[in-house]
């Protein structure tokens, strides 16, 4: 759904899967996928499950059932996914993954940021960046989406050859 501003919204109450998915759907649709590692989808559908549930839970709980696959204190596996880090990955996965990390370090050197070392600090990124939020009160924490979530380019310096790219993204999906 779109708001008057044009941004991806969040849709009215529904089921708990279906209001996980449409919170995924919107973080997909905005582009931030572009810039991210790989592993930050584990760590984005997880925050959409806990939005959608409405769970109250520190980021490290929320991931715990996907602790194999996604280890916050670990580096952002951009490098896993690159430069024939695996000599079985698709080059052109290989390749759009070096994009998106170059493209990220690009913007990111723009702000004076360094490149997040941990997938913590991708999540705190996101949440600087204004595409989820992190709320500490006297029940706990809670990890949610933005509403609305901002397009990379309204917060982050991006490349025209990313923002041509964003555009063909977005208006395919």
């Amino acid at each position: 759904m779109r708001g008057d501003d044009d941004r991806v919204t969040e849709p009215d109450p529904q089921p708990y899967a279906e209001q996980a998915s449409s919170g995924m759907n919107r973080i997909l649709r905005s582009g931030w996928f572009c810039l991210l590692p790989p592993s930050a989808i584990h760590l984005v559908s997880q925050v959409a499950s806990a939005h959608a549930e409405g769970a109250v839970a520190d980021l490290d709980t929320l991931l715990r059932p996907l602790r194999t696959v996604i280890d916050l204190d670990s580096p952002p596996d951009w490098e896993d996914h690159v430069d024939g880090a695996d000599p079985h990955a698709d080059p052109e996965e290989q390749r759009l993954n070096k994009q998106h990390h170059d493209d990220l370090a690009a913007g990111l050197a723009e702000l004076g940021l360094p490149m997040p070392a941990t997938m913590r600090e991708v999540a705190h990124l996101l949440v600087r960046f204004g595409v989820l939020t992190r709320e500490v009160g006297a029940e706990g924490e809670r990890w949610r989406f933005a509403d609305p979530i901002p397009y990379p380019e309204e917060v982050l310096p991006v490349r025209p050859e990313w923002l041509e790219r964003a555009h063909q993204y977005r208006s395919a999906s």
